[in-house]
């Protein structure tokens, strides 16, 4: 832990001393990119984290901003109240404060609901998404700040792709496994590049970041990620790490995203093109931080988009009214 109890406590009231006495910290043991301390405030709970995997601050400044948007448009989300990038006390790492939503981790919760709480659950969460793929913007980017942004979607999966050698390279990964799937992408993204559209995507939708109250959706959490891409690209770990273990998920989180927005035109072709390019993405980075058992998953979905295509998704519109 790069934090204690008393140095948390510290922090909070010097970034939030309108909150009054701080009373306790404690640490969570949950998440993968930060520390984090649930904080007893004399206003209320806070939730207090320390940068670890991006110390430079900028995955929580980018949260930070994808967080206004998204509460704009009534996405339930906790808000940001204090971020510094580099917190003398925690070794220069960045350090962010924001409300705390009492509820349980979706991960925890959702494996025992009986299938039709989980199907409302998953309807309520479609619903969530479609609110926030509303957040629409002129220009694609690699983060929610704007950051490399370009008008055309092929433009920004080519400048994606041309990152890729450097990042397996930093890995400790031959770049080679993976060239003919970098060259199937490059070879198809222009196909759909007119029906792509930019909007504010979460980019981490699993069971782990939403919250539960009452099973009900409470919250969308850990905003790190999201940019402005292809809304397309949020159901690929949908179906990668939920949508396969529980069969009721898939139809009625579609059919909530579906009250809220529309599926995006060429949406098959869309989802397969948003699939390979996680998959190549994600794979060093879960190599470098040594998450076997996701990396192996990841593998062995990349195996068969080679061998399959676009045919590896159509089972996920399966008894799906698609609007």
């Amino acid at each position: 832990m790069i934090g204690t109890d008393t140095s948390i406590m510290q922090a909070v009231y010097s970034a939030l001393p309108d909150r009054g006495e701080i009373r306790s910290a404690v640490p969570m043991h949950k998440g993968f990119s930060s520390e984090a301390w649930l904080v007893e405030s004399l206003s209320g709970p806070l939730l207090a984290k320390i940068a670890l995997r991006f110390p430079d601050g900028s995955r929580l400044a980018n949260a930070a901003a994808a967080v206004k948007m998204a509460r704009d448009l009534g996405v339930p989300t906790p808000n940001f109240l204090h971020m510094s990038t580099s917190q003398e006390t925690f070794g220069g790492r960045a350090f962010s404060v924001s409300e705390f939503i009492p509820g349980q981790d979706g991960q925890d919760t959702v494996p025992s609901m009986d299938r039709e709480t989980r199907a409302r659950l998953f309807g309520e969460w479609g619903m969530v998404v479609g609110r926030l793929h509303m957040v629409e913007r002129a220009m694609f980017a690699e983060d929610a700040l704007g950051s490399g942004a370009t008008s055309s979607w092929a433009d920004a999966v080519t400048s994606r792709l041309a990152a890729l050698p450097g990042r397996y390279k930093e890995a400790g990964m031959e770049f080679d496994a993976i060239a003919d799937a970098v060259g199937r992408l490059q070879a198809s993204v222009g196909e759909v590049s007119r029906s792509v559209r930019p909007v504010l995507a979460h980019c981490d939708l699993y069971l782990a970041n939403i919250l539960v109250t009452e099973d009900r959706v409470a919250g969308l959490l850990d905003f790190e990620h999201a940019r402005f891409w292809d809304p397309v690209s949020d159901f690929v770990k949908l179906m990668l790490f939920v949508f396969n273990d529980f069969p009721e998920a898939r139809p009625a989180f579609l059919d909530g995203y579906q009250q809220i927005r529309k599926l995006p035109d060429a949406f098959f072709a869309r989802l397969s093109i948003a699939l390979g390019l996680e998959l190549v993405s994600m794979i060093p980075f879960f190599y470098r931080w040594g998450h076997k058992t996701v990396l192996a998953t990841c593998q062995q979905w990349l195996a068969q988009w080679l061998i399959s295509g676009e045919e590896v998704v159509h089972s996920f519109g399966q008894n799906v009214h698609m609007i």
